[in-house]
């Protein structure tokens, strides 16, 4: 987890980290948070949910960038947490944000989401 404010090179250090992952020939994507919760209604949306959290919880590493740049809904929120937590245990996930723990209920909409996320972490 990279919690800073913006410009202090959080996303350098995880592409960094993603390149070196990447060049041990592990699975590593990378993705804006708004771009994967987007990508997660769509296959919700096409009942295709179960197949998307399948093929992102296979990287051996997610970079997650960005968490709490715009506002996330409910339903996003929801839909996050079921990656994190399909993935907990079992590959790395790194997330950049510029949101403090104490901020991310207000960013999830929703206090025990947050505060599921941040045991999580």
């Amino acid at each position: 987890m990279f919690v800073g404010s913006p410009g202090v090179g959080k996303t350098h250090l995880a592409i960094s980290i993603g390149l070196e992952n990447a060049k041990t020939y592990k699975s590593t994507y990378f993705i804006n948070c708004n771009d994967l919760i987007s990508a997660l209604k769509k296959a919700l949306s096409q009942n295709r949910l179960n197949d998307k959290l399948k093929t992102l919880s296979k990287y051996k590493l997610l970079i997650i960038d960005e968490v709490g740049y715009l506002p996330i809904d409910i339903e996003g929120a929801n839909l996050l947490f079921q990656l994190i937590n399909k993935r907990y245990e079992k590959h790395s996930t790194i997330i950049t944000t510029n949101k403090a723990f104490s901020k991310w209920g207000e960013l999830f909409g929703d206090t025990m989401i947050a505060n599921g996320s941040a045991i999580i972490n």
